[in-house]
């Protein structure tokens, strides 16, 4: 006799991922009757059969029952592949900003002449981190407190348009390039010899996202020409003749081993630089009355060294 043991398990999902569903199981035998009496042998060796055996045969003898417990199990079918669209929302569909500029530096064009401006280069960030073109360059300074630049960007003094001579504040260039600011603060304190001054920048995509604030590029502004050294180009004392301190009529200095001497020339007479001594008001154009002429003004010349 053959036992079969049939299950069907039917699961219907709906959703993303795998699911599984635990059976508990028994399994169950059924006693067999007794087996047919096909006939009997006689004396002589014979087989006696009987008459043909009948399609059903009903045993009169208890059917025996089992139950055993089969260990729960637990079945886990792929679905197979399937697939899922959604409308894009053109509204969320940018989700990376530039990159955060980490290479500003900044300095003075003409330490001897702050209308020069100052010249700030960095490398360009992209659209998405360091990948295509940003969509506008903020730039910001703030004189003698750099970190206002990184706690409150927002509230520092913006460069405009206006204060650039070179470079495109709305036109970035491609994520790595080269990119080179020239800027003309019209802003600068004029009671001041020198300041401290720090820039800072971000970038914007075209889709809103900002960048973070760029690291803070300082520099000291020397509004006022630094003094004359009294050294050689290796660092050595020298002494010279006598030349003009700008924009002075009365006064000049002279380098005496290597230290900077202010001298005053008496009250009738005035420093000529073209001479190097002190000379009559009307043979120095620009002193003609012992008080510095800046229209007639001529270049500051520094004597050889001696």
């Amino acid at each position: 006799m053959t036992d079969k043991f049939y299950c069907i398990l039917q699961i219907n999902v709906k959703g993303m991922g795998k699911d599984s569903a635990p059976v508990e199981a028994f399994r169950s035998s059924l006693g067999s009757p007794a087996t047919f009496d096909y006939g009997y042998a006689n004396f002589d060796g014979d087989a006696v059969l009987n008459p043909a055996s009948p399609d059903h045969v009903t045993s009169t003898k208890p059917k025996a029952t089992t139950t055993a417990d089969i260990d729960a199990f637990a079945r886990i079918d792929t679905a197979g592949t399937f697939f899922f669209s959604k409308p894009i929302n053109e509204t969320d569909a940018d989700l990376y900003p530039p990159s955060r500029v980490i290479d500003l530096k900044v300095k003075q064009i003409d330490p001897l002449d702050v209308t020069q401006g100052v010249q700030l280069t960095f490398t360009s960030p992209g659209d998405d981190y360091d990948s295509g073109t940003a969509d506008f360059y903020e730039i910001r300074y703030t004189y003698d407190k750099p970190s206002a630049l990184s706690f409150s960007f927002s509230n520092e003094i913006p460069i405009s348009t206006a204060n650039l001579v070179s470079g495109d504040l709305l036109t970035p260039s491609v994520a790595k390039s080269a990119e080179t600011f020239v800027v003309d603060l019209n802003d600068i304190p004029s009671d001041r010899d020198l300041l401290i001054v720090a820039f800072a920048l971000r970038a914007t995509d075209n889709a809103g996202n900002v960048a973070e604030v760029s690291n803070i590029a300082m520099m000291n502004l020397f509004l006022k020409p630094p003094e004359v050294s009294c050294t050689d180009d290796q660092g050595r004392p020298v002494n010279t003749e006598p030349f003009e301190k700008k924009k002075q009529c009365k006064t000049f200095y002279q380098c005496s081993n290597g230290q900077l001497f202010t001298k005053h020339c008496a009250s009738e007479s005035v420093f000529n630089p073209i001479r190097g001594v002190c000379d009559q008001p009307e043979n120095v154009p620009a002193c003609t009355t012992g008080v510095y002429v800046e229209d007639n003004a001529e270049p500051t010349s520094i004597p050889q060294s001696k």
